[in-house]
């Protein structure tokens, strides 16, 4: 018998058991480093927020400036924002390319441009 939600949810464990393929054996190798601190996992979502907000401030959309000339989101947030969009879309079946462009950002040897903090 056909069942339409049994599909879906095997559709969703397999993006899921893509993701970890790609940060295990494609290009990011997460085994490889070892990590059992939390802390150090929080270190590289943070980095990955940043930059994917840096790269969002300078590829997509800048972020505005208020009248004292700050910007008006931090970096981090933006990023934040962008890569906790990018995944809901990839469980809710919606837009996968947000993902891969994010994905991409963990993976890059050198960053495209040097920002100061």
């Amino acid at each position: 018998m056909f069942n339409a939600s049994a599909i879906r949810d095997y559709a969703l464990r397999w993006e899921i058991e893509t993701l970890f393929s790609c940060l295990k054996g494609r290009g990011f190798n997460l085994e490889n480093t070892r990590l059992t601190d939390p802390r150090r996992v929080l270190a590289i979502g943070f980095c990955w927020c940043y930059l994917t907000g840096e790269w969002q401030h300078d590829q997509k959309k800048a972020i505005k400036l208020k009248k004292h000339g700050r910007l008006s989101l931090s970096l981090f947030r933006y990023g934040l924002d962008y890569v906790q969009m990018a995944i809901l879309r990839l469980i809710g079946f919606g837009k996968k390319e947000e993902f891969k462009k994010v994905l991409v950002i963990l993976r890059k040897k050198k960053p495209d441009r040097t920002r100061a903090l």
